[in-house]
Order: C-alpha cells, then structure tokens, then sequence
C-alpha cells in the first residue's frame, strides 16, 4: 500500500502534550506492568505512552543508520540533551517515552535516484526527490542491496512482494525478515550469532541511549511479517532450514537432515504449506517473540529502564496469526508486562471499507479476541473520534446527507462504538470477568475528541464489567488450529484463504443480533469459569462451520452453559437474561458496584435508517420495582419483574445508542 493515515500507532515526534500525576511510579499499573494501563479506569493512550521529542528521527532508515549521517540529530548534543530531558519529564508523570518504528512498501525503492527504476509509480519518483539524497537511506539501501542472501523471498524464489504491478517495473519491498540468520560478520559486536532481529534491536537501541525513550510503537514492516500472510512468505533458503532445524528439535526427525524436502523454492514451499503448515506459523511467531525480546534488552540496557513494545495489531485475531503474530506463542519469549498490542480498530476512514459497508462495531473482532484469546497480553484499541479527518469519511459516505445529518450520524457511530468496545469483556486467565481494554486511543496519535459527546467520557471511565449478563462468544484454539491446517493444504504456497472461523463479520453479526452478547471467553480461561462466580454466560456461541471441536471441550462448556451456533439460535433458548425486540440490540452486565448497565442501539447504519420503537428483554432478575435511568439523559423509570422477566419499552431515534443503569 501507498502511504496513508492508516496506521494506529504511529507516534508524533515531538513531544505532545502532558497530564496528570498518576499512583504508580516510572509507567507502571497496580499489577507491575510497564505503562500505566488500567483495566478498570480505561486510560486513553496519551496518559500511558507518547511519541518523546526527539527520539525518531524518520522512518526506520534514518534511525536505524544515523551514523552514516554527520549531520544526524542524534549526533546534535543540544537536541539530544533536549530529547532526554524530555523522555525524563515524562517518566516523571508515569508516561512511557517512546520512539516509532516504520516504513513504507516503497521505502526501498524511493531511496534510490530519481529514474533508478523506469515505469515505476509517480510516488516512488516523489519520494526518491527527498529519501535518495540521505545518506541514512543511502546506507540502508546499500546493507540491503548487498545482502541478497537475506531476502525476503516468495514461493517462486524472487524478491516479495512478487506481484505482476511489482515485477513490471523491476521493484521490490527489499524487505528482510526479522527470523532470517546473518552472517556473523553481520552482526552486532557482542553476538557471534544472529537473526536481522537481533541486528535490527541493536542498531535502535543506539539512537535510544541518546534519545531516553524506552518504549518502541511498531507497525508497518516492524510488527509483522508485511502485506501477506506467510503461505507468500518468507521462503529464503536460510528460513527454511532454520525452520527445519527448529521443527527437528520440537519434532524429531520430521526433516531429516535438516531438510525440507524439495529441488526448488516452490517445491519446498508447497511440502511446508501442505504438510506442516500449523508448525511454519508457530515458528514465525516464536521469531516475532524473540525479536520482541531482542527489542527489550536493548532499549532496557540503554535506557536503564524496563522498555515497553507496542504492537500494532489489525484485522482478525486468525489472520494475525498467518502473518506471524501469535501473542500465546510470544508471551513465551517477551514477558506480558513489556508488551501491549495496539489494534487499529477504524472502519470509518476515507481509504477504508466505511460504515455502510461494514458496520463499525465488527472490527472488535481483533482485540476483543485476541484478549480472551491470552489473556495475559494487554490489548488496546484505536477507535474512531471526532476530527476534521473523520468527518470528511463521513460526508465521503454519506454523500446524500445534509451536514446536520452527516453530524448526526457521525456523533452517534462514535457514540456506540465507544460504548461497546470501552465495555466489551472477556474472561480472564483466572476465570473472572473483566473489562477487554486497559487502554483506549482517540483516533491516530490520541488526537481525536470526545467532548461533544460527554458524559461518554465519565461513563466508560468509571463504570467497568465486573460479572456476565447473557451468553458469551467462546473461541477455541484447537478449532483456530484445525482450520487453518484445513484450508492452508487447499490454496497452497502462493495461496490466500479467508478463514470462516470467529471473523470480523461474524463478529458485528452477532453484535447486532439482538441478543444481548459482548462477552468473549477462550480455553484460556474455560476451566476456572464457575456458575458462582459472575463468568458463567447463559449460553456459548461456538462457531465451528466444520465441527472441528472435540467432544470434550464441548462438554466443558455445556458443564456451564448450552451451545448454540450462532446468534440468531440464542434467542430461541428459554430464560436468557437479555434479548431484545424489533430490530433492536445491545448488551449488558453487572458493573463493579453490582448494578445492571444494559446498552441498546438502533443499529442500522444506512443513509435510509428510521427511528425503532422495540422492547428490553430481561430474565433472571429478582422480583420486584425497579428504577431504570438513562445514563445520558437521566430520565428515569420504574419497571416491574414478575416471574423473573420483564419487558421494558424503549424507542431510539436513527442510528442511536442509549445506556441505563437499573437498580432495585
């Protein structure tokens, strides 16, 4: 992809702004973790971690090979005293000072001459105007170019991406894989053995002793194995055996030799795809580990203090892991408290698929997921806020709106997506129920606003789940594994498949069912869940389109609660706690002061949307008078329960979301 605005992540780099001391010292939560994250207060990103002054120079280029510049800002004394005693202010208010690692698919080529590559997109003429006369990107380009050993290969043995736009003009990435092994005379000074990882953290941890920042935000071409998923990538003679040396010592004689069986490139690629393809992800995952390792040690030597790494995440959590990030797999190489994946979770921006086409609360699918997935990995989110950016997207896509209109609809997407995902739970790794995020960001770089839209705010802040109210999404490993290992052999190397398992997609369906369901468990946590305490849902959604999962772990769960196979079935059981009528949907639970917060939207984002007048559903809830008061509006109501249940008549106007607070 070309350059965009589409990175979560991305930090400014200067400075922004400061807030407020906090109770934990040096960036830290109640349970030691590094960056002031809290599950029950939900941080927005600005008051855990920010881009420091002075401390990313550009793109990766231009830090990573600063010395080949005399003229570099790491070599200014002045700015780099400036940027530590900016990184220091920061820690002093419980702020991880961090740098950001980037850079774009045609990084490589742009850092050529202007006409190095004839035909080639205007872009790479316009970028190679500033890039190719830096000598940082001079130099990077030259270790690339020079080590064609250490390419990232596709199945057909030729430089990625390998595409026919690509190859057409002589292109390519110049990407190496993090995984790949050096020469020893390639790496750092004080290794005698290495992977471009560990070569890639020691040259960031030299511009980081100067700088002070020790937390790093990767994403494009850093987080993750870049563009495709790894049935395209990385098939370097170097990776394979690597690989199969490493399968051969957690599976004996799977290769013998230490060879994958082939005479080519596709060939090799094709027996790994087909045969061993669950294994070739698992192994990239564990090289994403180490180089997050890597990543740590570096930044916590020149620093001296505990780094933090911040993920990007995106799409859904099975695709995440075909691109080799697999956070199960990695807390096994990085410890949970200097790591927190950040999930790009936008829809609504002008080069995306927008809220018409794709309901904005299904791009949940990657964090809510991914935390109950591991539980002991933290997880934020990038969510939607009011900015000029953002409601230029809107009037892209709603074009027949007025402006008061387009307003509207803007103001209340926010309004729900905020909602649900701020209150969106999981069972955690000891069988409670707690909040999905300890960390939130308005927007890219935490820029957006809310304000308009108080008290969402105060509400999302001081209000947090604390026990279930209704069923629950269950994700499975096993059946995560077992698709993969299923359509992997049927697309083959070179191959793309869209995974049916627990997708963005199935996601907004089920949120927008009706049903009364934001809560999402894994085998993760499956066997501390009790019915007593508070994490028992009142039915499993367990997708499984191949009837993948065993037996037994079908027993473990309907030990707890029944299994139905989708959304639409869990209305159909008897006493369920919630559901609602008429086109309406929302969820709910108890918070941590025992109360019942139940949230309903109208949830149609089309131009032609029309107000709905529906019923809450409520059961098992003791007999009795009830108040119920709107949590924006504070108008109040009294509903009765009889026999457990009751129906509570509620009307939203189009595209609306509205919450309530029902106490005895």
């Amino acid at each position: 992809m070309k350059k965009s605005h589409s990175l979560p992540i991305l930090l400014a780099l200067a400075m922004v702004g400061t807030s407020s001391n906090r109770a934990f010292c040096d960036g830290r939560d109640e349970n030691g973790n590094v960056g002031a994250t809290s599950y029950k207060t939900l941080p927005f990103s600005n008051d855990v971690f920010q881009g420091s002054f002075g401390s990313t120079a550009g793109l990766t280029p231009v830090v990573l090979y600063y010395q080949s510049n005399s003229k570099s800002t790491y070599y200014d004394v002045s700015n780099m005293n400036n940027a530590k005693s900016a990184a220091q202010d920061l820690t002093s208010q419980n702020i991880i000072p961090s740098s950001s690692a980037q850079r774009w698919e045609d990084t490589y080529a742009a850092s050529f001459p202007s006409g190095t590559y004839t035909n080639a997109p205007s872009y790479i003429a316009s970028d190679a105007s500033t890039q190719s006369s830096q000598p940082e990107y001079a130099a990077w380009r030259d270790f690339i170019t020079n080590h064609p050993q250490y390419w990232d290969l596709s199945p057909n043995g030729k430089p990625m991406p390998d595409s026919s736009d690509w190859n057409s003009w002589g292109g390519q990435w110049g990407h190496i894989s993090f995984p790949v092994p050096l020469d020893a005379k390639d790496c750092p000074s004080d290794m005698t053995s290495c992977t471009y990882g560990d070569l890639f953290a020691y040259q960031w941890g030299l511009p980081a002793a100067k700088s002070g920042a020790y937390g790093i935000a990767l994403s494009d071409f850093v987080d993750s194995q870049p563009g495709s998923p790894v049935t395209y990538q990385d098939f370097n003679p170097r990776i394979i055996a690597a690989f199969a040396t490493w399968e051969n010592s957690k599976y004996p004689n799977t290769y013998p030799n230490n060879t994958v069986p082939g005479s080519t490139t596709m060939e090799q690629a094709t027996n790994i795809i087909k045969y061993n393809f669950l294994h070739w992800t698992d192994f990239w995952s564990v090289g994403f580990g180490k180089f997050f390792q890597a990543l740590n040690k570096r930044l916590a030597a020149a620093t001296g203090h505990e780094a933090l790494i911040i993920d990007q995440g995106g799409s859904y959590q099975e695709y995440r892991r075909r691109v080799g990030v697999d956070h199960r797999i990695i807390k096994s190489y990085i410890s949970p408290k200097n790591i927190i994946v950040n999930w790009d979770a936008k829809i609504i921006q002008s080069d995306r698929r927008g809220p018409i086409s794709a309901p904005p609360v299904q791009d949940q699918a990657g964090f809510t997921i991914a935390a109950a997935k591991e539980p002991t990995i933290r997880n934020g989110a990038v969510i939607e806020a009011e900015s000029n950016d953002y409601y230029n997207a809107i009037a892209q896509f709603y074009p027949s709106l007025n402006s008061s209109s387009q307003k509207e609809v803007g103001q209340k997407l926010i309004k729900r997506i905020w909602l649900y995902a701020a209150w969106s739970h999981i069972a955690d790794q000891n069988g409670l129920v707690r909040r999905t995020l300890p960390v939130i960001q308005r927007d890219y770089w935490d820029a957006g606003s809310l304000t308009s839209l108080d008290p969402l705010t105060t509400l999302i802040k001081t209000i947090y789940p604390a026990k279930t109210f209704g069923a629950a999404v269950y994700y499975s490993v096993s059946v995560e594994r077992l698709t993969e290992a299923y359509y992997a052999p049927k697309v083959g190397a070179n191959g793309y498949f869209d995974s049916d398992y627990v997708t963005e997609s199935d996601i907004g369906t089920i949120l927008d069912a009706g049903v009364g369901v934001n809560y999402f468990v894994s085998d993760a946590a499956i066997s501390k869940i009790t019915t007593s305490n508070g994490a028992a849902p009142s039915a499993w959604i367990v997708i499984d389109r191949h009837n993948f999962m065993t037996s037994s772990e079908r027993q473990k769960l309907t030990a707890i609660a029944p299994i139905v196979s989708s959304a639409a079935d869990v209305a159909s059981l008897p006493n369920q706690p919630l559901t609602f009528s008429n086109g309406l949907t929302g969820f709910g639970f108890y918070d941590q002061n025992g109360r019942l917060i139940v949230v309903v939207s109208n949830p149609s984002t089309q131009t032609n949307a029309s107000a709905i007048s529906g019923t809450i559903n409520l059961g098992q809830i003791a007999n009795g008078t009830y108040k119920m008061q709107n949590l924006f509006t504070n108008a109040s109501s009294q509903i009765t329960v009889s026999n457990g249940t009751a129906k509570v008549p509620v009307s939203l106007s189009r595209w609306d979301t509205q919450a309530y607070v029902i106490t005895k």
